[in-house]
């Protein structure tokens, strides 16, 4: 039977229970961005302070606490099911299977933008895009990235809406759907809805809500067609294993400690000094957490049956150097290639 704790020991939670808590620690304000918010976002949060947590000590507020819990966690998991989070159904017209996606990439034009004027007339049935993720979705690390065009959600569409926010996981999201989306109207439809939080399928607070929030997302929006974005990044994803101690050691770090100097990862120098370890018989791998987010990536896109587009990435991490292109200066975000990259590859799926 249930094995009942001795007195003053509390019992075992599971990942569900402990993320459920966690977010009841922290105050809804600080937990949900607006739609503005999350479009423009981050700014207030580069800190981390999004997810920050109060702990209650009261032992008045424990029963409140419970009573809390088993309120939100039922609304997670079977309010969504209600009739005012299904009006996506209403309008079977408004399926992906039923729009088509303008082929706008051209040898005279690198963007996939097109003006609203030239868009609505060779498309009067606009694809509605909305995009969730990371701060590579939001658009850091390139200086002078305009996010209103340059990052996928807008070359894929001017009017799509990216809810990216930066210093947060899929935690925002599952709790916060509809305050991101902007409640329940007509202008919260969406045809397409991109995931992007491969780096963040390690911790099994993340994993487990990520599952919640998809599977709002999938009762919220039955007839959207569902894409993850499978990204990685050299830094703390490349590597080697130090012979002398046994542990894995990322390239930023060797980079640093290598030499006197530490050249960018896009510059000639640090082209040649990487170069010049192969010649020294360094055996750069990837990063063994590399397959596990892979994997369970999977498994959250199976349960809702999604796609998932792959940012090109090499079999073997000593030929990342082909695919520098694809990173920002930081060698961890996203370039604006890269972003072209990931809208050509969601465009393909959304056309087929």
């Amino acid at each position: 039977g249930h094995k009942v704790p001795p007195p003053g020991v509390a019992p075992r939670r599971g990942p569900k229970e402990k993320y459920v808590n966690s977010v009841l620690r922290t105050p809804k304000s600080a937990i949900c961005p607006s739609r503005t918010e999350s479009a423009s976002a981050g700014q207030d949060r580069r800190q981390g302070r999004l997810m920050t947590s109060r702990h209650v000590r009261t032992p008045i507020m424990a029963p409140l606490l419970l009573t809390v819990s088993v309120v939100i966690i039922l609304f997670m998991r079977h309010g969504d099911s209600l009739k005012f989070w299904s009006r996506a159904a209403e309008n079977p017209s408004n399926t992906h299977r039923a729009l088509r996606l303008q082929r706008d990439v051209t040898e005279e034009k690198e963007s996939l933008v097109e003006s609203k004027e030239g868009r609505a007339q060779e498309n009067p049935k606009e694809i509605r895009y909305v995009a969730f993720g990371t701060s590579s979705t939001w658009g850091s690390g390139v200086k002078g990235l305009d996010r209103e065009t340059d990052v996928y959600p807008k070359l894929l569409s001017p009017n799509a809406a990216n809810l990216s926010v930066r210093a947060s996981g899929p935690g925002t999201p599952a709790m916060c759907l509809m305050s991101m989306t902007g409640g329940f109207g007509s202008d919260a439809l969406y045809d397409v809805i991109i995931i992007e939080y491969h780096n963040r399928m390690l911790d099994e607070v993340d994993i487990v809500a990520l599952y919640i929030f998809v599977d709002r997302l999938k009762k919220r929006f039955p007839d959207a067609l569902m894409v993850f974005v499978r990204t990685w990044y050299i830094v703390g994803m490349v590597g080697y294993v130090d012979p002398a101690h046994g542990n894995w050691v990322g390239i930023q770090y060797w980079n640093r400690a290598a030499g006197a100097e530490t050249p960018p990862f896009h510059s000639d120098q640090f082209a040649k000094k990487f170069l010049t370890s192969i010649e020294n018989g360094f055996q750069w791998t990837w990063n063994e957490s590399l397959q596990k987010r892979d994997e369970n990536l999977s498994q959250v896109a199976s349960s809702v049956g999604a796609e998932i587009i792959y940012l090109p990435r090499p079999e073997n991490a000593v030929d990342f150097f082909s695919y520098l292109q694809y990173f920002a200066p930081d060698a961890h975000h996203l370039s604006i290639e890269g972003h072209k990259e990931i809208a050509r590859r969601v465009a393909k799926i959304v056309d087929r």
